[in-house]
């Protein structure tokens, strides 16, 4: 399997697991269930834990990409979405890893000291509220990579680089417009 397509298969887990999560969070703390609270910190720290090997996949395939080894299966648009994809992945992954810290720091502070469950809850979810927003957002670009119809008449927030072959090894240059 390709870093491609281990990135393709991986890049789910984190998204759609915080987000299943989420209900155990919101019984727990508005119907003052520890436990439930517990089981959903536990299965937000499970999931956003797969962070990492997503994004070290993602730079895997990136590499492939720049380096040629996949040169010619993008276009210029494509290309430049990837980049855009790869700037917006870089904070996402950071708010992620943030998540981890925080649900690791709410689960065992809550089975320490119970009564702090419940803030403990609050917070998870608050900052699972903000990484799943960044993991949409990073999604997004992704999804205009190989999806030109997602794309819209003037979709790119910047400018497309100009490719060339200046020193003329085969692979193009990027240079600013």
């Amino acid at each position: 399997m390709t870093p491609e397509q281990l990135h393709l298969v991986l890049n789910h887990l984190p998204l759609i697991g915080v987000l299943a999560a989420t209900p155990a969070l919101v019984v727990g703390l508005f119907l003052k269930k520890p436990a439930v609270a517990r089981v959903g910190m536990l299965t937000v720290l499970v999931f956003a834990s797969t962070t990492g090997l997503v994004m070290g996949t993602g730079e895997e395939a990136e590499e492939r990409y720049e380096s040629g080894a996949r040169m010619g299966v993008l276009d210029a648009e494509s290309m430049a979405w990837l980049h855009e994809h790869d700037e917006r992945a870089h904070l996402a992954g950071k708010i992620g890893y943030g998540l981890i810290a925080l649900s690791a720091v709410g689960l065992g502070l809550s089975l320490l000291k119970p009564r702090t469950t419940k803030w403990s809850a609050a917070v998870v979810l608050a900052a699972a509220a903000v990484s799943t927003a960044g993991m949409a957002w990073t999604a997004e670009a992704a999804g205009k990579i190989r999806r030109p119809e997602w794309r819209g008449e003037t979709s790119l927030p910047f400018k497309l680089p100009v490719l060339t072959d200046h020193d003329g090894d085969g692979q193009p240059d990027a240079e600013s417009p």
